[in-house]
């Protein structure tokens, strides 16, 4: 693709700026990483809601059973318009992909994670399974023009604090960020979302964002 790919808007235009496209690129695959508790689903669904606002059919994979609808209508989603799927493994999670995008049934596609895909017994090692599944991902996304988002947990790998399966998302994801917090409250917390590499853009840009609870 040349020239500046299409975005969705996150719904949240200091993201949208700090990622120097004004969205998440479409036909690409783009990442969000953070620890347990610094937002990743709910800037999901900030997401989900702005591209339903935007027109756009939209698919979840609630690979770790978080989506809860009343929160997900209090974040602006139309659950009614929502497709959410629930994949017991990765091959149950392809299917459901390859459907909905080889039948252009999807604009938005959310895998909510990436790390709740992975059988429990070889996440620590064994990612053979994810060497066939993003690059097959990245094409069907780059073939229909969808943008995907996938939530990642940091994990702890040679005393560092890195994305899950790391080397495959630095190879397939254009576009890649971190939440981490920042500061906290009985109200909500602050979080800090950080644009860590962008393939498409020339800059790297930050925000802090506020979540309510």
């Amino acid at each position: 693709m040349s020239g500046t790919p299409l975005t969705l808007s996150t719904g949240l235009p200091a993201v949208d700026t700090a990622l120097s496209l004004g969205g998440l690129p479409c036909g690409f695959l783009s990442e969000i990483a953070g620890e347990s508790g610094t937002g990743k689903s709910w800037f999901a669904l900030r997401a989900l809601s702005a591209a339903q606002r935007q027109g756009k059919t939209c698919l979840l994979l609630d690979t770790e059973g978080a989506y809860h609808s009343a929160w997900a209508r209090r974040n602006g989603i139309n659950t009614d318009a929502l497709v959410v799927a629930q994949p017991a493994s990765l091959d149950a999670a392809r299917a459901i992909i390859d459907e909905a995008l080889y039948n252009r049934l999807c604009d938005f596609l959310v895998i909510d994670s990436l790390h709740g895909l992975a059988p429990q017994r070889t996440r620590k090692s064994v990612l053979s399974p994810f060497y066939t599944f993003l690059p097959h991902l990245q094409t069907l996304v780059a073939a229909t023009g969808a943008a995907c988002l996938i939530t990642n947990h940091l994990t702890h790998r040679d005393d560092a604090l890195l994305p899950f399966a790391n080397d495959l998302m630095r190879q397939y994801a254009a576009v890649r960020a971190l939440l981490a917090l920042e500061a906290e409250s009985p109200q909500g917390i602050d979080v800090r979302f950080e644009v860590k590499r962008n393939n498409l853009a020339p800059q790297l840009g930050e925000t802090v964002l506020h979540i309510a609870f």
